[in-house]
């Protein structure tokens, strides 16, 4: 992946010793590693010197056990003064990392799909959305549940799987603010397609959601505008070259405070 004049390598491995080498042989043809695991923990991935690791979900120094769900349940049960610790190890090292909360939520608790815009973008990609389509027909919803746990690993959470999760699901997000408190590098990110995760509208409703869990809607904007940009190694635009090129403006442009959001806003629509 190139972004301007930062270059990436998204790599994809449980290997400790092959993240090692690759870093190692990135690194010196100045290239970042973004890494995407299951088998390595947040603070391994950082003591190599990795600069972002995709998924929230590993604030919690543990190694991901099933899927979305069982993520959950698996945060339910992860004591705070470790989770807290974890958080500000990794803020400590600088190493970026991804939020992709919608994601998870979305694979967990399938139900909330269905009132997701633009479903049907995705079914090129994802055919298994159109039981959640179904599901939001009238006098689908039945119906298109049972093929969704008949053809797809999406299931429904029973009663007490899904107070579980919830109880998960609050910690995620109490582990995600403590990480951004400690000084933390959170990049937002849809980590879309997904079920329910349709890219463009899904970064809207991540920034959303993270502006509800900061109680701060100008750091969302601001970690999704130009600290994205300073975490991916572009560098920053001024605000009169944003106001002049308003096109990009949304991608380019870092929003500080009210007072420059509404500048910017008055001067695009002028």
């Amino acid at each position: 992946m190139q972004a301007e004049e930062s270059s990436w390598l998204n790599l994809r491995t449980d290997s400790v010793d092959f993240l090692s080498q690759a870093v190692t042989v990135a690194h010196s043809a100045d290239l970042k590693v973004s890494l995407r695991t299951s088998r390595i923990t947040a603070i391994e991935t950082a003591r190599h010197m990795t600069d972002m690791l995709i998924g929230a979900h590993h604030l919690n120094g543990r190694l991901p056990v099933g899927g979305a769900l069982g993520i959950l349940e698996q945060w339910a049960g992860a004591g705070t003064a470790a989770v807290d610790r974890h958080c500000r190890g990794i803020a400590r090292s600088g190493m970026v990392v991804t939020s992709g909360l919608l994601a998870i939520r979305r694979a967990a608790f399938p139900r909330e799909a269905i009132a997701t815009p633009f479903l049907e973008e995705l079914l090129p990609v994802l055919p298994h959305v159109r039981y959640i389509i179904e599901m939001r027909r009238a006098g689908g919803y039945l119906a298109g549940r049972r093929q969704m746990a008949k053809h797809t690993w999406f299931q429904e959470p029973t009663a007490a799987q899904k107070q579980q999760a919830l109880k998960g699901w609050e910690a995620l997000t109490g582990a995600t603010r403590s990480f951004v408190d400690s000084g933390g590098r959170l990049l937002p990110a849809s980590h879309g397609p997904g079920l329910g995760v349709v890219p463009g509208h899904g970064i809207k409703e991540e920034l959303t959601r993270l502006s509800h869990i900061y109680g701060d809607s100008v750091l969302a904007l601001r970690q999704g505008t130009g600290l994205a940009r300073h975490y991916l190694g572009v560098r920053p635009w001024s605000l009169e070259r944003a106001v002049a090129e308003s096109d990009i403006l949304h991608a380019d442009v870092e929003i500080s405070d009210r007072d420059v959001a509404l500048r910017l806003g008055r001067s695009v629509g002028a």
